[in-house]
């Protein structure tokens, strides 16, 4: 327990260490929510479980969706939050590099800040209550192709989520920053139409994993039909691709053609996307990508053995 009062006044002072800052910064860091956690390798070096307690405090409970996480260095890692209804809430695919990026060990405490927006910042102690030197400096070591990668290959331990011979999408773009990411967002935010429209910012599920992406809610219920129609897709140079919106009491989302959409226009996690309805069954979509210089995406089979051993075969079309 000492530890943890030595940890409580090292925090105590280095707020008062920042009460010179302004007013307005002072206020606007006590209205995010923290919680914390004690690494444990054997329960944490692979996933680590977000209170329960805390999940109130997220804005956005549509898991599985992509946060960014703000390291003590400043640098930002791309982390999936997923929901298992029997056991929580978890930083799952990515959690494992930001882990090993960050030489976490046995007894670190781990204070994670929620923002909002799908964004965490985390401040990492060592075992004499002061900051961890070494996570000053600590930097993604992976790239963006790595994470998928690595993502589609944690699954030893939970048998809901098995994929035989499953056809993904793997990325070769190189990692990004909150900065374009965010650039990604304002740009798409600047649309006007006279047109319904509704902004995207892909999630990781919505291209690499499935063929389907859900439309928001609200949206939904107040532009499309409540039945399963065929829809046309427009990209920016005109052309025209035939998708499903599949339609069920509880969701409305984009299937049946959407990836070849995505494969096509290449498009990446967390680029912004706007879906502008011109027609009653048309999209027009504008993509404002995270990264200008293109990388196209190819296409893998994963594998998995009798043992749980995943392989990743990349395929050509």
């Amino acid at each position: 327990m000492g530890f943890y009062r030595e940890l409580q006044k090292t925090m105590r002072n280095k707020k008062s260490e920042t009460s010179s800052s302004t007013v307005t910064e002072n206020v606007r860091r006590t209205v995010f929510p923290r919680f914390f956690k004690v690494f444990l390798p054997d329960l944490c070096s692979h996933r680590l479980g977000i209170s329960p307690a805390f999940i109130k405090h997220i804005d956005d409970r549509n898991f599985p969706w992509t946060c960014s996480m703000k390291g003590p260095s400043g640098h930002i890692w791309n982390v999936e939050v997923v929901s298992e209804e029997k056991d929580g809430v978890f930083f799952d695919r990515g959690w494992k590099e930001f882990a090993k990026d960050h030489s976490l060990e046995l007894g670190n405490f781990m204070v994670f800040e929620y923002i909002g927006d799908r964004r965490f910042s985390m401040l990492l102690f060592d075992s004499s209550a002061c900051e961890k030197v070494e996570a000053l400096s600590a930097k993604p070591s992976g790239c963006s192709k790595e994470v998928v990668l690595s993502s589609l290959k944690r699954r030893e331990d939970r048998p809901n989520f098995r994929y035989l011979n499953r056809r993904v999408l793997l990325s070769h773009r190189r990692s990004v920053t909150s900065s374009e990411i965010r650039r990604a967002m304002e740009a798409a935010r600047s649309f006007k139409s006279d047109f319904p429209f509704f902004i995207r910012s892909i999630r990781r599920s919505d291209i690499y994993l499935h063929n389907k992406m859900y439309i928001p809610k609200q949206f939904a219920a107040h532009y499309l039909p409540n039945a399963s129609v065929d829809f046309i897709l427009q990209n920016q140079a005109g052309k025209l691709y035939n998708v499903r919106v599949y339609w069920n009491k509880k969701d409305q989302y984009i299937t049946s053609g959407w990836r070849v959409f995505v494969f096509e226009n290449n498009i990446e996690e967390d680029d912004a996307c706007v879906f502008e309805l011109v027609k009653e069954r048309q999209f027009n979509i504008y993509i404002h990508r995270v990264v200008k210089e293109l990388a196209p995406p190819t296409w893998a089979i994963e594998r998995e053995d009798s043992s749980a051993i995943k392989t990743m075969i990349e395929i050509s079309e």
